[in-house]
């Protein structure tokens, strides 16, 4: 299977690019955690409703550990940990927390490694290949997993 792509052109005359083509991504469908419960319990010996329940209480577990401030971990996934959106105040005696935190908001970064080229090596990109999707064509193909 294949990440699709669909080529657009850069309308923002103020841009640089404009006129420009680029590709984005065509989002093909959605995995939620009953389908990937069913995919895992077709490659393990746990029944779907263990592994749904399972999975229910990591996203539980994760968001307690976020609202203790710490960063979560998932070996081979990557980090999860919440980040703050403030304004800028002249003094530090001038910031107040209920006026000037804009938003919180969660930050993943993916697992990977750096190269020796000083790139970043995301393994959850690993042996992704791509695809122009071609216009003519319906829709990009359903997957099953």
């Amino acid at each position: 299977m294949a990440i699709f792509i669909k080529l657009y052109r850069n309308a923002f005359s103020t841009d640089a690019r404009s006129g420009k083509w680029f590709a984005r991504r065509i989002k093909t469908q959605d995995t939620d955690l009953s389908v990937l419960a069913e995919r895992i319990e077709r490659n393990t010996t746990f029944k779907r409703g263990e592994v749904h329940g399972l999975l229910l209480e990591l996203v539980e577990q994760v968001h307690a550990s976020l609202l203790n401030g710490e960063t979560v971990v998932i070996d081979g996934l990557g980090r999860f940990h919440l980040s703050v959106k403030s304004r800028h105040v002249d003094t530090p005696t001038d910031f107040r927390v209920g006026r000037d935190i804009d938003d919180v908001v969660c930050r993943f970064v993916p697992s990977g490694h750096r190269r020796a080229d000083g790139t970043i090596f995301q393994s959850l990109a690993e042996g992704a290949k791509v695809e122009l999707w071609e216009p003519n064509s319906s829709t990009p193909p359903r997957t099953e997993g």
